[in-house]
């Protein structure tokens, strides 16, 4: 950090020359009041920790600070108190550390927040981000060491579009209030501590694109409201303990490219499967699967990777295998008790 550089902004140095929105030095953006707009250092080397002075820059939209592995330190919690007119503020790919100071969760204009790849620890303050963050629509704060609960019945206040939460310590259940967050098109909470089943609120997110939710310590079986998911394309739970069998209404999930429930301890038939047709990965191997493979699945016109390898699957390898071999890039059906 260089308070001196920050300085030099204030008293509009980098902006005097410029035109009407004109570029000024690198990652630097003006107005046509000559007040520093935006500003973005990519890779810049940025050494030491930020100064707090940077929040005298109280015109600024646009923060993004990012791939930056030696800038250190907390984020300065004047950001939040006075640059209210804050839109977007990206500090990834950085080592901040400590916890989200408060005050950022008071940006009310900021419509995207991304905080990932740091070390930054502690809890999110839910509370205080619903109250005023009515216009958040991007939160990103994967690869951090975050804990506690999500709250979920909080964030369903917030018109929240993606919620990227992996890799971090949060605990805890998701509870049925994870329905009410409507708008919501990508959810990513893997690689966490969360306990629990899915619950069958998950059935109202009906923008829902993208869940992932592997290794976790979730358990109990798939809910019976996953077919109302009419625009899921992608669903991965793999390495919990789920269990169970697919429930009957997943053959409406007529989107859905993408399915990886690897590693579970899930049991019954794959009959459901095959009506599936945008189907191109499943990942269903170290399971419990029982009963034959229906020949219909490779039938499936888009399938690209099918992975049954370790279950109790029986009687003969459907011979459609040959045809399906023309899109078919992997096909694992090792270690069960199939013939032919």
């Amino acid at each position: 950090g260089d308070g001196g550089v920050v300085k030099g902004w204030l008293e509009g140095d980098e902006c005097r020359f410029v035109g009407e929105y004109g570029r000024a030095w690198d990652g630097v953006d003006c107005n046509e009041d000559g007040k520093v707009r935006a500003i973005a250092l990519d890779a810049a080397n940025l050494q030491g920790t930020l100064p707090p002075e940077i929040a005298l820059l109280t015109d600024v939209e646009n923060l993004i600070i990012k791939n930056n592995p030696n800038l250190v330190g907390e984020i300065p919690h004047e950001i939040g108190n006075k640059m209210s007119q804050l839109r977007q503020l990206g500090l990834y790919g950085n080592n901040l550390g400590g916890s989200i100071p408060k005050t950022i969760f008071k940006l009310s204009h900021l419509v995207y927040l991304n905080l990932a790849d740091n070390a930054l620890t502690g809890e999110v303050n839910w509370e205080e981000m619903s109250h005023h963050q009515k216009k958040i629509e991007r939160l990103i704060l994967h690869n951090n060491f975050l804990e506690g609960p999500i709250e979920f019945h909080v964030l369903a206040k917030t018109p929240l579009l993606l919620l990227v939460l992996s890799n971090n310590q949060f605990g805890g259940y998701i509870d049925e209030s994870v329905g009410s967050m409507t708008s919501l098109e990508y959810l990513y909470l893997d690689k966490n501590e969360l306990i629990g089943s899915i619950p069958n609120g998950i059935g109202n997110l009906a923008n829902i694109k993208s869940i992932t939710l592997d290794e976790n310590e979730l358990y109990g079986t798939l809910p019976h409201t996953m077919g109302s998911l009419a625009n899921l394309q992608h669903f991965s739970a793999k390495k919990n303990t789920i269990s169970g069998g697919f429930p009957a209404s997943m053959k409406l999930l007529h989107q859905l490219e993408t399915l990886n429930l690897a590693r579970n301890a899930m049991s019954g038939h794959l009959r459901n499967l095959p009506h599936m047709k945008r189907l191109k990965n499943l990942h269903l191997y170290q399971n419990g699967f029982v009963g034959s493979i229906p020949e219909s699945l490779f039938e499936l016109p888009n399938l690209e990777v099918l992975f049954l390898s370790s279950n109790l699957l029986t009687g003969e390898i459907p011979p459609s295998v040959t045809s399906a071999q023309q899109t078919l890039k992997s096909l694992y059906l090792s270690d069960n008790k199939l013939q032919g």
